[in-house]
C-alpha cells in the first residue's frame, strides 16, 4: 500500500534555539515510573524526546516529565492528553495521561524550558519511529521545480507521514509538501515559482503523525533530517554570465546567488572550428548564501567569433556547465552583422543572429509576404560586442516565404526565409 510522507524543504539558514535544560526525563507507568533520559532535539523550537513500547493495554497510562531524575522540579499536564496535538505541562502539575495500546510505541515531545510553564506533545505508531537516512534533490536553477528524494530507515507506520518543509523569507513563514512514495523511498516537489535561487531559499525534511503548520511545526515533528544543523542548502547559482569586449580584451563576468561545496570555476571558449578549452579558472566560495562577483579577462582572442562557459566544480569533483555566451571581435563589417536564419527551410521554429560594434537601439521584426508585421523578435539596445541569438517561432502561421527585417536609427537590412509545414 502506498503511504504519504510529508516532506519539510527550506531554502534559508534553519536557526537553532539555545539549550536550557541540561537534562531531562520521561517517568510513567510505562517505565514503571522509572526515570528514562531524553534526547535534546536543537530545531527551532528546541524539544526533548523518548519513545516507549508499551507493554499492556491501558486506558490511563500516566507520566510526568522529570527535570534532573529527582522531581525537582517536574511537569505534569494534570488531565487527558490527545496524541499529535500540542498540550500545555504545568511545573509541578499533576499527572498527565494517555491511552495506549499493547505493543504499540508512545513518543513523548518536551519543549525546552528551564522553568515555568512549557508544552508536549505525545505521538503514537504501530512501530519504532522511522529515521530520514538520506536527502538529495534535482536543483537546477531559480525558476525550475526541485524534485527531493528521501530515503528513510524502514517501512512507515500507519500512523506517520513524511513533509518536506521549505522556506522562500529566510523562515518568516513556511510550506509543506506531502512525500509520496512506498518502502523506504518517498519523493516530494518544491514548485517553481518558489525556487528563488537566494538565501532565504532553503529546505529540510521530517516526520510525523499530525498536521504540522508554521508555528507548530517543531513540536509536531517526530523525526527530522536538517542536514546536521544546516538545511539542505541549494548548490550553486549562477545568476549572471556576461562577456564584453574592452579594447582587445575580452572580460567576462558572472555573479552567484549562493554557493555550496564550491570549488571553483574553469573557464572555456571555443570557436565554430574548434573543440571546447580551457583558458583560465577562477576560485570559488565554498560556501555561501551571500552573492558573489566574479571576472576573468580573455586576452588571447584573436578577430574571430567565439562562445564561452563556466565549468562549475565541487570540492568533491563534480561539476556542471554554465549557461554559453557568444562574441564577436573585431570582425563586425560596417558596424553590424545579420545572418540568415538557420534552419531555411524551418518549421515550427527557426534561429537569426545579430550583432553590432557599438551599443545601438535595434528593432527585429518580422513580416509576412505582403508586409504585416507578424512578430517583433527584439526590441531595445544592443550591446556592443555581443552576438545575439533570438527565435522566431511560427507555429500559428501558415506555411510560406516570411521577412525579418533589423532596423537601426541609420539603416535596416532585410532578409527573406521559408516556413515550410
Amino acid at each position: 500500500m502506498k503511504k504519504a510522507i510529508v516532506l519539510i524543504l527550506s531554502i534559508s539558514a534553519f536557526i537553532q534555539a539555545q539549550q536550557n535544560l541540561s537534562s531531562l526525563y520521561y517517568r510513567g507507568e510505562l517505565n514503571g515510573w522509572g526515570a528514562t533520559s531524553m534526547i535534546y532535539r536543537p530545531l527551532g523550537t528546541a524539544s526533548w524526546l523518548v519513545t516507549v513500547q508499551s507493554t499492556a493495554n491501558d486506558v490511563s497510562s500516566e507520566f510526568k516529565f522529570d527535570r534532573d531524575g529527582d522531581w525537582d522540579p517536574n511537569w505534569g499536564t494534570g488531565g487527558n492528553v490527545s496524541f499529535a496535538s500540542v498540550s500545555i505541562v504545568y511545573s509541578n502539575g499533576a499527572n498527565g495521561n494517555i491511552s495506549v495500546t499493547q505493543n504499540k510505541y508512545y513518543s513523548f515531545l518536551f519543549k525546552d524550558v528551564l522553568s515555568g510553564n512549557s508544552e508536549c506533545v505525545v505521538f503514537e505508531t504501530t512501530n519504532q519511529p522511522v529515521s530520514i537516512l538520506n536527502v538529495s534533490d534535482n536543483f537546477s536553477g531559480a525558476g525550475n521545480a526541485v524534485n527531493v528524494s528521501i530515503e528513510i530507515s524502514s517501512n512507515l507506520s500507519l500512523e506517520e507521514n513524511i513533509y518536506l518543509r521549505y522556506t522562500t523569507d529566510n523562515w518568516a513563514s513556511s510550506s509543506f509538501v506531502l512525500a509520496l512514495g512506498s518502502g523506504t523511498n518517498y519523493s516530494a516537489t518544491i514548485p517553481s515559482n518558489d525556487v528563488t535561487g537566494t538565501d532565504a531559499n532553503e529546505y529540510y525534511v521530517l516526520t510525523t503523525t499530525g498536521t504540522p503548520d508554521h508555528s507548530t511545526a517543531d513540536l509536531l515533528t517526530l523525526n527530522y533530517n536538517t542536514n546536521n544543523g544546516n538545511n539542505f542548502p541549494l548548490p550553486v547559482e549562477l545568476s549572471s554570465f556576461t562577456a564584453t569586449i574592452i579594447g582587445n580584451e575580452i572580460n567576462l563576468n558572472w555573479k552567484t546567488a549562493t554557493e555550496v561545496n564550491n570549488y571553483g570555476f574553469n573557464v572555456e571558449r571555443r570557436t565554430k572550428s574548434e573543440e571546447w578549452n580551457t583558458i583560465g579558472f577562477v576560485n570559488g566560495s565554498g560556501n555561501s548564501n551571500s552573492p558573489k562577483e566574479y571576472s576573468y579577462k580573455d586576452k588571447t582572442a584573436a578577430a574571430g567569433n567565439y562562445t564561452y562557459r563556466l565549468k562549475q566544480i565541487d570540492n568533491d569533483g563534480q561539476f556542471k556547465y554554465s549557461p554559453e555566451v557568444e562574441v564577436a571581435v573585431n570582425n563586425i563589417i560596417d558596424g553590424y552583422i545579420l545572418e540568415q536564419n538557420y534552419p531555411n527551410p524551418f518549421n515550427p521554429a527557426t534561429s537569426i543572429k545579430f550583432g553590432f560594434n557599438n551599443d545601438t537601439e535595434v528593432n527585429l521584426l518580422v513580416f509576412d509576404q505582403i508586409g504585416n508585421q507578424v512578430a517583433t523578435l527584439f526590441s531595445g539596445k544592443a550591446e556592443a560586442g555581443r552576438i545575439y541569438n533570438v527565435e522566431f517561432n511560427a507555429e500559428g502561421l501558415s506555411s510560406g516565404i516570411y521577412f525579418y527585417r533589423l532596423e537601426t536609427p541609420l539603416k535596416s537590412e532585410v532578409r527573406k526565409m521559408l516556413l515550410m509545414k
